[in-house]
């Protein structure tokens, strides 16, 4: 992949360097642009490791970017720099940090054949992509063990989400717009049922006020004109079940539920892929289909 970098000044005494990393599939027609967002704590190029994205971004015909979060997330510090995103009550230690406008000028310099774009992130980079379809930045999100977390939390960010979505000042709605969650029930980082009032003491997110992911969902399903009370579940996979709403057009709002995940993973909250589901490749499928 390609390394890119550019200055972002964040105030008249902060200055700070942004990076990326993009990769264009070869001899396949491209079909647009998948930006992807690492979780809390790990960096761009851990990412690329763990994950792996380039061969279905070739499958697929998108052009893939791997955004990098600034060296400003929870509990950076002068000794060690941890990487986050600025997604309203999650993860980052100073607010003046403007991801919204760095995915801005990604696209502003990436995208000159209009393709559309779409992102995908896990944890803190789940939220950071619902965050960019309310501000109307990108087509489709799906965000994996994430949720909605724009300031104030809880039901604020729906709220929040609901004014800029419907603010035309901001930008136009996209034309097909389509958001899924996937989230495992057993997650005691982001709960899938929202924050709860005795959070788990090893949790890093002790302080913040997530909304419930059901809700957050349903919620979508209101802003993109689907019937909130119409919907088809379908089991896709192994301890995976499926609830779509029933939406106009080529419109789509999804929620997956895991169980189980502790099975695959250590920790519910960081698991991706497991041997039945793999996200990152449904994601590619949901957003060209």
């Amino acid at each position: 992949m390609t390394k890119f970098s550019f200055d972002m000044k964040v105030s008249d005494s902060l200055t700070i360097t942004r990076r990326y990393y993009r990769h264009v599939p070869q001899g396949v027609p491209i079909k647009g642009i998948l930006i992807q967002y690492h979780s809390w704590m790990i960096t761009c190029e851990t990412w690329e490791k763990r994950v792996k994205p380039v061969p279905l971004a070739d499958k697929y015909g998108l052009i893939l970017i791997i955004a990098c979060g600034s060296e400003y997330g929870w509990y950076s510090s002068v000794f060690r720099s941890i990487s986050g995103w600025n997604a309203g009550t999650c993860c980052i230690q100073r607010k003046d940090i403007d991801d919204v406008e760095y995915t801005r000028i990604i696209i502003k310099r990436e995208n000159k054949n209009n393709l559309p774009v779409f992102g995908y992130g896990l944890s803190n980079g789940g939220m950071m992509v619902e965050s960019l379809l309310c501000h109307k930045v990108i087509q489709g999100a799906v965000s994996v063990s994430g949720v909605l977390a724009l300031n104030p939390g809880l039901q604020g960010s729906f709220k929040t989400c609901d004014s800029l979505y419907n603010d035309a000042s901001v930008g136009p709605k996209p034309p097909v717009p389509r958001v899924t969650s996937i989230h495992c029930l057993d997650d005691d980082i982001v709960p899938y049922k929202g924050s709860v009032v005795s959070p788990p003491v090893h949790s890093y997110f002790v302080e913040t006020l997530f909304p419930r992911t059901n809700r957050d969902m349903r919620r979508w399903a209101g802003r993109f004109g689907c019937q909130k009370k119409v919907t088809r579940k379908t089991k896709i996979a192994k301890w995976t079940r499926l609830k779509e709403w029933k939406c106009p057009a080529k419109k789509r709002v999804v929620s997956i539920k895991r169980i189980n995940c502790r099975h695959y993973h250590y920790t519910a909250h960081l698991l991706m892929k497991s041997p039945q589901f793999d996200p990152a490749e449904w994601a590619m499928k949901f957003f060209l289909t």
